[in-house]
């Protein structure tokens, strides 16, 4: 079944499942599982151009306290909020959950209490009430403040990466108490029309991370700031996934020193092709509440190789993370995370990454995930055109990715439902530099059949190449179609561009033809 790009850069999607206190990983390519749709029609707010699939946990009973319709208003403030009382989840592991509360009226908030944790603790909230995005159900808003109310930790819209209305946040906790949350709807938090109804129940959950019990959550264990010291003197936090042949994992650590660098290592799993990293907000207002986010992230491969990297700083203008950046399975890999040098040391200042070993992508120049195509899409005689995909009956999608060593030019066109038509417009979403890679410069070029650019562009390090007329992060308007086909688009790794040091020149590309 085919996927559809989900204007992400990485397609991790995280998704919390409060039921089973752990989350649910979604990979990236097409497959037969869940479409994650934002119903944007491929216009989206940024990426670089990629499917997107699910899985899912089962779930499991567990202790709750109550609540739904049938309550009145459970709670006005954190002073009259009801205490969640701890559950287990499947792994016997402590779960705090309260079950079918509901907001309903406009303007409503819930409160809630949850005691006893611990100085250091790392914990995961969430809200499960709609993972399917119904624009009728409630769109949950979740906030941390301490006990009393008066100071805001932290507060999240949906989860990063994006995969639905419900929230998701990971919170390091700097001093042991009890703490209040607050579930509110989004049209509240963002001043909207306030909406709410008997229809706009939620759950809300938190959970204290076990690293031992959790395998798919790594905390970084000091020292670990040598790069170069693999196995010889422990300085590598090791980081473990929860599937052998698809690995996905979370990595956590505290950038608590000036010029700290923590480093993890890990060997990529059966069937892995590439690797993918989320970068997550480390505000308050937006995010999970960290004084002090990351700076530079990097891959190494075996020998120290610098393969990929990227400026988490550049989070608030448009970068996701990475995705694609070519591994080989079997072999082992390394991620150093960098304070940025300028950053003054906060007070809690963590972060957290998500990542996954991709096993899929999408379709390569001339096949798989090294430039294999001796040369012949080089010019628009040789143009590939993979099939397209519907997402809708006025969007068709064509998903395309390859390498671009410096030098090398692609082209790429449309297969019959998706080449425009005078009247069309394309939604154009490509990225390298912004995905890892150590290619700068790219110029991407939309082509009619007689080699006339229509649009041209060089891609921004945070936003890559974003032509939508939508997209808060956009670098250029959709390009509007007049004359009659055929049509290409041209990408250019220009040689008398001075690439980064970075060895991976992974692209992905994702082209919506829109019609009227």
């Amino acid at each position: 079944m085919g996927a559809q790009f989900d204007m992400r850069t990485t397609q991790i999607l995280f998704t919390t499942l409060g039921a089973m206190g752990v989350i649910a990983l979604l990979g990236a390519g097409c497959g037969d599982s869940e479409v994650v749709d934002d119903g944007s029609g491929g216009s989206g707010t940024g990426g670089s151009g990629q499917t997107s699939t699910s899985s899912s946990m089962p779930p499991v009973t567990v202790s709750s306290t109550g609540g739904g319709d049938t309550v009145p208003d459970e709670s006005t403030s954190c002073a009259d909020a009801p205490v969640v009382m701890e559950g287990q989840n499947s792994l016997m592991q402590p779960l705090f959950r309260a079950d079918d509360y509901v907001l309903g009226e406009g303007g409503d908030a819930d409160y809630f209490i949850i005691q006893g944790i611990q100085a250091g603790e790392w914990w995961q909230f969430g809200t499960d009430a709609n993972p399917d995005d119904n624009p009728m159900l409630i769109d949950t808003v979740l906030s941390i403040y301490t006990e009393d109310g008066s100071t805001l930790l932290a507060t999240v819209d949906d989860s990063y990466p994006r995969a639905s209305t419900d929230s998701e946040m990971f919170h390091r906790f700097v001093d042991a108490g009890n703490y209040c949350i607050k579930v509110e709807e989004f049209s509240s938090w963002s001043g909207g029309t306030p909406e709410g109804g008997p229809s706009y129940i939620y759950s809300v959950f938190g959970i204290p991370l076990n690293f031992t019990a959790y395998l798919q959550h790594n905390e970084e264990t000091e020292p670990n700031n040598d790069q170069g010291a693999a196995d010889t003197n422990g300085d590598i936090s090791v980081l473990t996934g929860n599937m052998t042949d698809q690995w996905f994992a979370t990595f956590m650590g505290v950038t608590g020193t000036a010029n700290d660098i923590d480093v993890f290592r890990f060997v990529a799993p059966t069937n892995a092709i590439g690797f993918d990293l989320d970068l997550t907000s480390p505000a308050s207002d937006n995010g999970y509440g960290s004084t002090g986010g990351p700076g530079m992230v990097k891959i190494y491969d075996s020998t120290f190789g610098l393969l990929a990297e990227v400026d988490a700083t550049k989070f608030s203008m448009g970068l996701d993370g990475m995705s694609a950046v070519p591994v080989v399975a079997g072999q082992t890999y390394y991620v150093a995370v960098e304070k940025p040098t300028a950053q003054a040391v906060g007070t809690n200042d963590f972060y957290v990454l998500k990542s996954f070993t991709r096993d899929t992508s999408n379709p390569q120049e001339g096949g798989g995930m090294t430039p294999v195509d001796g040369g012949t899409n080089d010019t628009s005689a040789g143009a590939e055109a993979p099939a397209s995909q519907m997402i809708d009956a006025m969007t068709q999608a064509t998903f395309v990715g390859g390498e671009l060593p410096e030098g090398d030019v692609d082209y790429w066109t449309f297969d019959t439902a998706a080449m425009p038509a005078s009247g069309d417009t394309l939604t154009v979403v490509c990225s390298s530099w912004s995905i890892g890679s150590g290619v700068r410069g790219m110029t991407v070029t939309v082509e009619d059949g007689s080699a006339n650019s229509l649009q041209t562009g060089v891609e921004d390090e945070a936003a890559g190449i974003l032509w939508s007329d939508t997209a808060p992060n956009a670098t250029g308007a959709a390009v509007t179609i007049s004359g009659t086909g055929p049509y290409y688009v041209r990408l250019e790794n220009p040689a008398a561009t001075a690439d980064g040091a970075a060895s991976a020149t992974q692209y992905l590309c994702g082209i919506y033809t829109n019609s009227p």
